[in-house]
């Protein structure tokens, strides 16, 4: 191994200002004050491993550790995953004992740190291609630019879809058909605007609803659902706006999964909508709730996850 391309605690704090989304990365974590800390190392696990669709997300849009009400426990699974990327990190940085400090420092380590847990969480690296964990500083860049490429190649597909809507929408606008003032004459039909701008929940609030549902997003789908029953917003459980929220995408109902499938779109693609999550009546379950932009009164209420 070359000198230069040894794993140090400063490059570790370089390339999680480098490649972390500022949006969702704990900016105390990677403090310069905090010269011998686990903080950049396991921002960089959660850049590395997190979808993109939640880069945009505060927390990533994680429940807290060990409380995850999720299906399956996913975002424990995910936390589980960051640490040990963070510990074999800090271990080839020369580092090892900051391993444990992360342990004992991170709430609810207690309740992830099974055997159970352990295998899900190397199982999803080994899906990625990070296990075993990169050990230079090379390596551990590729990884990096890798997760950019795909950060930006989904940013240009959601920008594609949005101009798709945008054309469906102004193709299908009547032309004019004034009549000429010096005659019975009528002037010629107007070209379709050629406006690319992406739409606003303006636009999407006046679609028609026999809209061609094939290059409608889940997202749009949902926007002129509520738009049209009156409803605020959406959550799990929402059995008959879930449904036809389904119907207007064209997705295939098939039963609860149906549900689930439209709730999973929605979070990795939101749109317009604000995700937040929610307490669920006397179940006591958070549960994922998305509401409309010019609705401020909603109940829910933004619940990040406590992360160390």
């Amino acid at each position: 191994m070359k000198r230069g391309d040894r794993i140090t605690l400063d490059k570790l704090r370089r390339l999680a200002l480098r490649w972390c989304p500022p949006e969702a990365r704990w900016d105390s974590l990677i403090a310069r004050t905090r010269r011998r800390s686990w903080g950049p190392a396991h921002e960089l696990g959660h850049a590395l491993i997190e979808p993109v669709e939640r880069w945009s997300m505060p927390d990533y849009g994680r429940c807290s550790t060990g409380f995850c009400r999720c299906v399956g426990g996913e975002c424990d699974v995910v936390e589980r995953a960051a640490m040990l990327i963070s510990s074999r990190l800090v271990a080839y940085a020369g580092y090892p004992d900051l391993a444990i400090d992360e342990r004992t420092s991170t709430d609810g380590y207690d309740l992830i740190a099974s055997p159970y847990y352990e295998r899900r969480a190397k199982r999803m690296l080994v899906k990625l291609g990070l296990w075993p964990v990169p050990y230079t500083m090379s390596r551990l860049t590729s990884a990096l630019a890798r997760r950019e490429t795909l950060a930006r190649q989904h940013d240009r597909r959601d920008t594609a879809h949005e101009l798709d809507i945008t054309n469906a929408t102004l193709a299908r606008q009547p032309a004019s058909r004034d009549t000429h003032p010096g005659g019975s004459k009528t002037l010629a039909r107007q070209p379709a605007s050629r406006d690319r701008s992406p739409p606003t929940s303006r636009s999407l609030g006046s679609l028609p609803a026999d809209a061609n549902t094939k290059c409608i997003r889940t997202c749009d789908a949902a926007v002129l659902v509520l738009r049209e029953t009156g409803n605020p917003a959406v959550m799990w459980g929402d059995t008959h706006l879930l449904h036809e929220i389904a119907k207007r995408a064209g997705l295939k109902i098939n039963g609860w999964k149906t549900e689930r499938q439209v709730l999973n779109n929605l979070t990795r693609c939101p749109g317009i909508l604000i995700p937040k999550h929610t307490i669920c009546g006397g179940h006591e379950r958070l549960v994922r709730i998305f509401r409309l932009p010019d609705d401020e009164n909603m109940p829910g209420d933004n619940m990040p996850g406590v992360r160390p």
